[in-house]
């Protein structure tokens, strides 16, 4: 599960996703490079290098920004990277599309 706060605006905006870890290596089996590909970074894809568990937990993270977003139309999700903070916690750095998004709805941080 990955909870995502923007918030801008003072009102918090909550994005949540749960997702089974089975689904996603199901898909990694089905389909292993293309799934990557077209969700991660280059970066992502370093780190992910195929684990089921790590890969859901970076698909969980852009799922929740996408709910925060609420109109992901045109979103390039190559936009949303999900990277690790000094202490290992889940820090999103944004750009492009993905950014136009957030601070089009006043979005000017993420926990």
């Amino acid at each position: 599960m990955s909870t995502v706060t923007g918030s801008g605006t003072g009102t918090p905006e909550i994005g949540i996703d749960i997702i089974r870890v089975d689904r996603i290596a199901g898909v990694l089996r089905r389909h292993p490079e293309r799934f990557e590909s077209r969700v991660l970074t280059a970066a992502e894809r370093s780190y992910v290098r195929g684990r089921p568990e790590t890969m859901a937990g970076r698909w969980a993270a852009k799922e929740a920004v996408a709910k925060v977003l609420v109109d992901t139309r045109g979103l390039n999700w190559h936009d949303c990277e999900v990277d690790a903070g000094e202490r290992g916690e889940p820090v999103l750095r944004l750009r492009g599309t993905v950014a136009d998004a957030a601070a089009a709805r006043g979005i000017g941080g993420w926990h």
